[in-house]
């Protein structure tokens, strides 16, 4: 712990993880505020911008401002297998939001669509290139693998004849996951997007 914690100093993997915490518990503007007094504690000093990078991605994409997130998750190049998952993980999560705007023209439509489908295969190939190395938990591996599966079966149901169909059968298959009391990661937000889904065909 005193090489994550030192002086003031936070190692990267510490910083992420407050940052998730403070995401759940704090306004977006004193985690905004926090990342900006506190990017200059990053250790060690050659990650300390592209962790600071990502960091606020996440802070822009919930506050729904998608395009500035995308640029700055795209800029980030950490080569620790959290950080790339992370990001991988954040680029589907706003390519999918942005895809669902209807009043994008059509031909940007299709990029982000395909820029969708490439991120989570993308995320799938690592996954399974990967082959869970030793300093990643099999919990937490698996979790990222359900997400990846259940993110592509998102994807398809959207150009599916049977949507309603596609839609429930994504929700057995959460729920046989949950059953086995395994975890699935980025749960809550992918639920939300399947109730939207859902909200949005009975309309």
């Amino acid at each position: 712990e005193s090489e994550m914690i030192e002086r003031g100093k936070l190692h990267y993997s510490v910083f992420a993880n407050l940052i998730i915490v403070a995401l759940n518990i704090k306004p977006l503007a004193w985690v905004d505020d926090f990342l900006e007094k506190n990017k200059q504690n990053i250790t060690p000093v050659e990650k300390a911008y592209d962790a600071y990078l990502l960091n606020l991605a996440k802070v822009r994409f919930l506050q729904n401002k998608y395009k500035e997130a995308l640029e700055l998750v795209s800029q980030s190049t950490i080569l620790d297998i959290y950080y790339i998952i992370n990001s991988k993980i954040l680029k589907i999560k706003i390519n999918y939001q942005l895809s669902l705007d209807k009043n994008t023209p059509d031909k940007q439509m299709i990029g982000i669509l395909k820029m969708l489908e490439s991120e989570i295969s993308s995320l799938k190939t690592y996954l399974s290139e990967s082959n869970n190395p030793q300093n990643v938990s099999p919990m937490r591996f698996l979790s990222w693998q359900h997400f990846a599966n259940l993110m592509l079966r998102l994807y398809n149901a959207h150009s599916s004849v049977y949507k309603r169909q596609a839609l429930r059968a994504i929700e057995m298959r959460i729920a046989e996951i949950l059953q086995k009391n395994e975890r699935i990661s980025e749960l809550d937000w992918l639920n939300q997007k399947i109730s939207s889904f859902k909200k949005n065909l009975r309309g």
